[in-house]
């Protein structure tokens, strides 16, 4: 893609997310409730705000190409904590992208790199022969979702049902740093119940990574 010229040399991230009609009894087909449209600011928030994708590793040759990423996520079970799990599945997906080498030629269009040998093989020694490099990702966003129960009790991770009885609703996300990227909170918590969540969200942080990299191991052999 051509940039645009506020940003000549800045790729783009167009992050999209969209509710299934068996996710959730509550949702039928049509208009997507307003939950998906928040999601998706704040994914975006998370990701392009807090410099987890810088959009300059995206360019190409400044003012002639970029990359464009579509970040498509599809709710299956609306089960809970939608946040976490979307935020999860971005990151999943982000890690596991590869980018294939390219180069600008003379006449300004945009060539994988060994394009020549690639055709010149058979399919097998193709697929090998083609040179990719991993997305280039800033850290490790995660986020843990607490519900305030009675302006008292804290539930961490609520699912659906629980949600619709809590007084108030609190998102932390944190990186493997233990850096505090964004709190979104609906409803009335104190500052000691934020804190309690975001204990929780670095405890919960290490467990998820931890079981992030088992399965990209697991993908990878």
């Amino acid at each position: 893609m051509v940039p645009s010229s506020e940003a000549p040399g800045e790729g783009q991230l167009i992050v999209s997310v969209e509710m299934t009609p068996l996710a959730t009894p509550d949702f039928r087909p049509g208009k997507q409730p307003g939950i998906v449209h928040v999601i998706q600011q704040r994914l975006t928030d998370v990701l392009l705000g807090c410099s987890i994708l810088k959009l300059s590793d995206l360019c190409i040759a400044e003012g002639q190409a970029v990359w464009v990423l579509y970040l498509d996520i599809y709710v299956l079970n609306a089960a809970g904590s939608l946040l976490d799990t979307s935020l999860l599945a971005a990151v999943a997906a982000l890690q596991d992208t590869r980018l294939p080498a390219v180069h600008m030629t003379e006449e300004g269009n945009v060539e994988r790199d060994g394009l020549e040998d690639i055709e010149q093989a058979d399919a097998a020694v193709a697929a090998a022969a083609v040179k990719t490099a991993p997305l280039q990702l800033h850290g490790t966003p995660l986020s843990l979702t607490c519900g305030v129960y009675k302006q008292q009790q804290i539930l961490a991770d609520p699912d659906h049902e629980e949600e619709d009885l809590m007084a108030a609703s609190i998102t932390v996300v944190i990186d493997e740093q233990r850096n505090l990227l964004g709190v979104y909170s609906v409803g009335p918590a104190s500052p000691k119940q934020v804190l309690s969540c975001a204990e929780m969200a670095a405890q919960r942080h290490a467990e998820v990574l931890e079981q992030l990299q088992q399965a990209a191991s697991k993908m990878e052999s």
